[in-house]
């Protein structure tokens, strides 16, 4: 099949995917290089023949699989290779400031103790546990100082259900949360910040539709190729990472 990565064609396939992406749950691939994923991904779909394809296209509307779900995933390889890149391009931009490591245990540990107060009092409310999980989500010293910042305002926001706590609530941890968060975040300018936040939640945001659109094309190449001797080409995602 022809693909090829570049800018246009990352940006065309950007504007397919952007229903799917605001509907998809972010999520984490670990223990899978990225970049590596992107090359294995871009390797297996050039290999795809047109005989194949056909093959491929006969199971469409079988047992839930849709062919759509090959282009969505040429679409996620694209889309996750332009990501990487932004990313890769933020990092000069960055300051030499370094946060001390006091600094950043400190902000953890307040993070995991108003998550555990919230979660304790609040879990039952279906809106609140939704914008916990997104906070839980969270990942480098970036989203820590985000999360504080979010979690300063759920403590505003809900003062009356969680102050009567006299073991875990603390008067002071919202002013603290923001007092941590300014220091994580002082040096940077808030365009990187920003930016690395909202490159992080689509890169998770593409997993979540690669990974799914990746399990219904291996089932059905699997059996669509099984006499061909093709079939174990189509391998995990982690098999695909590390041949990339």
């Amino acid at each position: 099949m022809d693909f090829e990565l570049n800018v246009a064609n990352a940006e065309a396939a950007q504007a397919r995917l952007q229903d799917r992406l605001d509907a998809a749950q972010p999520r984490d691939l670990r223990g899978l290089d990225p970049q590596g994923l992107v090359m294995g991904l871009a390797a297996l779909i050039k290999s795809i023949s047109a005989d194949e394809a056909d093959r491929l296209r006969t199971l469409d509307g079988v047992l839930g699989f849709a062919f759509e779900r090959v282009q969505v995933l040429q679409d996620c390889a694209l889309v996750l290779w332009h990501t990487l890149n932004a990313r890769a391009a933020l990092q000069p931009n960055k300051t030499q400031h370094r946060v001390a490591p006091k600094t950043i245990d400190a902000a953890e540990a307040l993070r995991k103790r108003m998550l555990r107060l919230l979660a304790y009092h609040l879990d039952d409310s279906p809106k609140v546990e939704r914008r916990l999980a997104e906070i839980r989500a969270g990942r480098g010293h970036v989203d820590t100082a985000r999360d504080l910042q979010k979690l300063a305002d759920l403590y505003g926001e809900f003062t009356a259900a969680i102050e009567g706590d006299a073991r875990r609530y603390n008067a002071n941890d919202a002013t603290e949360a923001h007092r941590l968060a300014a220091e994580i975040l002082g040096e940077r300018t808030d365009g990187d910040a920003d930016d690395e936040i909202r490159l992080n939640d689509r890169q998770r945001r593409i997993n979540a539709v690669l990974a799914e659109s990746h399990a219904e094309v291996v089932a059905a190449a699997r059996f669509a190729l099984r006499t061909s001797g093709r079939a174990e080409d189509f391998g995990s995602l982690h098999v695909l990472a590390r041949r990339g």
